[in-house]
C-alpha cells in the first residue's frame, strides 16, 4: 500500500532519515488516508530527539519541548514534529506528569488512545500497525488500545472522543471499550469545559450525529456532564438530522431536548460549556422565546419581537420552531410559522421599519424639539417606531415631528 504525502511532509520525513533517524505520519493522518478522508494535519513522529530536529530544520519552534514537540516552519507552513514518547503516571485523569522518550515506534504508538489512531506510515517501512487499526477500520469499531479501563483513567477525555468518533466515522464503539466507558463515564467530570465543549460540538456537525447522541444516552454520559438524561431522544435526533449544518441552531436544538420547558436550567448548564459569544446567544434567544410564536398574531407583534431580538436571530428563531414542530409533527404548529414567514417576507420586501436606525427622525431631531439628552430621546423615539410599526406609511420626517409634539 501507498499514502500519498505532500510534498513538504515527504521532505520533512526524508531529511530526518537522511540523519539516520526514523520518521513517520502518524495517527488520524494515517487513519483519514486509509479512509480516503483528506487529513486536516500530518502529524510527524520521529525518534529523533527534540534538539535533533532543531537543529535539522533550524526554522522550528519549541512549541511543546517538554512533550518533545517542535514545529518545523516550510514556506510559512507548520508542521508538528514528536519524539517517540510514552507517557505515565498521570494527574486528574488527564495530563501525564511523566513524559520518557523512546526509540521504539511501537512503544510510542502503544500510548495511543485507539487502534485507528495508532498506525504509522513512511514510504520506506510501509505501514506500522502493531494493534490491528486498519482492521478495526474495516470492521468500522472504535477499540481501545491495549486495557480500556486504563486508557481512560489516563485521559477521561478518550471517552468523549470515542463516541465522537463514532459519529464522524458512522463507527460502533467495541464492546470492551463500550464497557469501560459505561463503568467510568462519571471521570468526565474532571475534563476542562473548552475540551468538552470541543467534542460535542465536533459530535452536532459530524456525519452521523444521532450515533453519538444516542452513545450519549445509552453510556449515560449525558448525565455525567449535565445532570439530566435524554428523555426525548427520538425528536432530538430527528431535528438534529434534518436541520442544516450550523452549530448554533444544532446546540439549541441539543440544550431545548435536554431541559424542555426548564429555561431557568437552560441557562445554568450553559455555563458548563465555553461556547463562543455569538453563539452562545443564539442558544439563549431560540430558548428562551420557545413557544413565542405563537403570541406573533399580527404584523405589529411580529415587528415588536423582531425589534426585541433582532432580524438575524428572528429568522433563526423561525427556523429552530419550524425544525421542531416538523420534528414533533406539530401540524398547527406548521402553518404558524410558515404564515409568520410569509408575513417576514411582505415586511421585508415592503422596507417597513423595523428597528430605531430605520427611521425617518434621529435623536437630534428629538433633542431640536427640546427633549433633553439620554434615556427621555430614546424613549421619544420608541414612540415614533411605535408609530411606524402600526403604520409605516407615516415614516416621513416632518410627520412624525408633529406628532411628537403633542407628546411632549
Amino acid at each position: 500500500m501507498c499514502i500519498d504525502l505532500p510534498s513538504k511532509v515527504d521532505f520533512i520525513i526524508n531529511k530526518l532519515i537522511d540523519s539516520n533517524f526514523e520518521a513517520f505520519i502518524v495517527g488520524g493522518s494515517v487513519r483519514d488516508s486509509l479512509l480516503n478522508i483528506t487529513p486536516k494535519d500530518w502529524d510527524i513522529t520521529t525518534n529523533a530527539l527534540p534538539f535533533d530536529i532543531m537543529s535539522i530544520f533550524p526554522n522550528s519552534i519549541p512549541t511543546g519541548l517538554k512533550h518533545g514537540t517542535i514545529t518545523v516552519v516550510i514556506e510559512k507552513e507548520h508542521f508538528e514534529v514528536t519524539t517517540y514518547r510514552v507517557e505515565d503516571e498521570y494527574k486528574d485523569f488527564r495530563r501525564p506528569s511523566f513524559v520518557k522518550f523512546v526509540n521504539s515506534i511501537k512503544e510510542d504508538l502503544s500510548r495511543r488512545d485507539f487502534t485507528i489512531n495508532s498506525m504509522a506510515y513512511n514510504h520506506t517501512f510501509g505501514l506500522v500497525d502493531p494493534f490491528n487499526g486498519r482492521k478495526d477500520l474495516s470492521l468500522k469499531n472504535i477499540t481501545c488500545v491495549g486495557d480500556a479501563n486504563k486508557r481512560f483513567n489516563e485521559d477521561a477525555l478518550r471517552m468523549l472522543r470515542a463516541i465522537r468518533f463514532s459519529s464522524q466515522l458512522n463507527f460502533e464503539i467495541d464492546k470492551s471499550t463500550l464497557d469501560a466507558l459505561i463503568k467510568n463515564n462519571s471521570l468526565i467530570k474532571n475534563v476542562s469545559k473548552e475540551r468538552i465543549t470541543e467534542e460535542i460540538s465536533k459530535l452536532l456537525l459530524s456525519k452521523s450525529p444521532d450515533k453519538g447522541i444516542t452513545y450519549l444516552s445509552s453510556t449515560s454520559m449525558i448525565y455525567s456532564l449535565f445532570g439530566t438524561d435524554l428523555y426525548d431522544i427520538d425528536n432530538l435526533i430527528n431535528s438534529i438530522k434534518v436541520s442544516k449544518h450550523h452549530l448554533g441552531i444544532r446546540y439549541s436544538l441539543f440544550i431545548y431536548y435536554l431541559f424542555k420547558d426548564n429555561k431557568d436550567i437552560t441557562i445554568s448548564i450553559l455555563d458548563k460549556l465555553k461556547l463562543d459569544k455569538k453563539t452562545l446567544n443564539l442558544i439563549l434567544n431560540l430558548n428562551l422565546n420557545k413557544d413565542c410564536y405563537n403570541k406573533l398574531l399580527s404584523r405589529y407583534d411580529i415587528k415588536v419581537f423582531i425589534n426585541k431580538i433582532g432580524l438575524d436571530y428572528f429568522t433563526d428563531y423561525l427556523y429552530f420552531e419550524e425544525i421542531i414542530a416538523k420534528s414533533e409533527d406539530h401540524k398547527e404548529g406548521i402553518c404558524k410559522i410558515k404564515s409568520i414567514n410569509k408575513q417576514l417576507n411582505d415586511i421585508i420586501e415592503n422596507g417597513e421599519p423595523l428597528t430605531l436606525k430605520d427611521l425617518k427622525i434621529t435623536g437630534n431631531d428629538i433633542k431640536s424639539l427640546g427633549v433633553p439628552s439620554g434615556k427621555d430621546i430614546g424613549i421619544t423615539l420608541n414612540k415614533a417606531l411605535d408609530i411606524v410599526f402600526k403604520n409605516p406609511e407615516l415614516n416621513d420626517k416632518n410627520y412624525l415631528i408633529s406628532i411628537l409634539k403633542d407628546t411632549i
